[in-house]
């Protein structure tokens, strides 16, 4: 979706999967330059393990920075399943130096708690599940004048806040002819940022110290469905559906921090997106190094957007618009 990435701390990662792109037949459109793939540390069922991280740092200049990190891995069901639990808080010191504030100015504070369950429903099939949740709050920007100097300019902080929530359930089975996967996953994802404005606010509006504030949610529910099956070494195949559902909304203000009251200048857009696909691959070997693999992806899409942008005292100027467009790759 539109926003930045939520920057979550790889902490217990078994490992990283690339794919180079384009990956359009079954990953859609967005997979141009590829895929990548985090996936986590599973739960383990067959054992109680705990593990913990202290560090520190120092930094010419700077504050100090710290983390402190833990993972636990908590069998249940004799032996049929397993939690695993991942917490961390890391605390960045700042390092650039801010006259106006008189203090260190960007330092950052990341926090996070990550939950994973597994467990076996019957012969060949299990649900899986779990959620992420972490918040990032900078105190101000990294911007430097001149370039190269370690003095942070400005009258105004900028700070940022972003903040990230998930949670996804899996159900996976053997049809005994192919496997069976379910998947569906919900995205909660909030930042928040102010601007100094005060040299160049986007409309006229006198001297003194301005701020511009973008607030910026995110939200996304996304499913899929997928039959895979071949025999080992021979042809393999993959069958699937996909729906996702994506919204967000965008606050823009422009306001004088000394003297709270309406925007001088805002506005609110809110665009949702909706997608269906179906998608299929067979890949047959060609020798023992080569294969040959045909994949097709038939997607629908429908976007609307609605804007409003209001100044004091002029008509507020209204747009509103949609499209949709069927795609095959």
């Amino acid at each position: 979706y539109n926003a930045p990435d939520p920057d979550l701390r790889l902490d217990d990662v078994a490992q990283v999967e690339v794919v180079r792109g384009p990956q359009g037949a079954l990953y859609g459109s967005g997979s141009l330059g590829g895929v990548v793939q985090i996936v986590s540390r599973q739960p383990d069922p067959s054992a109680w393990t705990a593990e913990a991280t202290v560090g520190t740092s120092a930094t010419a200049g700077g504050d100090p920075s710290s983390l402190v990190g833990a993972v636990v891995n908590a069998p249940f069901g004799s032996g049929r399943g397993a939690v695993r639990l991942v917490g961390y808080r890391e605390a960045a010191g700042g390092w650039l130096d801010s006259p106006a504030l008189g203090r260190n100015a960007n330092s950052t504070v990341r926090e996070g708690l990550r939950v994973l369950a597994k467990g076996e429903l019957a012969s060949g099939w299990s649900l899986s599940g779990g959620g992420v949740a972490q918040s990032i709050a900078s105190a101000d920007a990294q911007y430097v004048s001149p370039p190269g100097s370690r003095t942070r300019p400005g009258r105004l902080a900028e700070p940022h806040d972003n903040d990230f929530g998930a949670g996804h359930l899996t159900l996976t089975g053997d049809l005994g002819w192919a496997g069976l996967t379910l998947t569906t996953a919900v995205i909660e994802h909030h930042l928040s940022s102010r601007y100094d404005a005060s040299e160049a606010p986007p409309v006229p509006i006198g001297p003194g110290p301005a701020a511009f504030d973008d607030d910026n949610r995110v939200g996304a529910w996304v499913s899929e469905a997928t039959l895979a099956g071949g025999a080992p070494g021979g042809v393999g195949w993959i069958a699937g559906a996909f729906a996702a559902t994506t919204r967000q909304e965008v606050s823009l203000d422009l306001v004088r921090p000394t003297a709270p009251g309406a925007p001088l200048w805002s506005e609110r857009r809110r665009d949702r997106l909706q997608e269906l696909a179906l998608f299929g691959e067979v890949t047959t070997p060609l020798g023992q190094d080569l294969a040959l693999t045909l994949g097709g992806r038939l997607s629908v899409s429908h976007n609307d957007t609605d804007s409003r942008i209001s100044v004091p005292g002029a008509p507020v100027s209204a747009f509103r618009d949609e499209t949709s467009r069927n795609r095959f790759a």
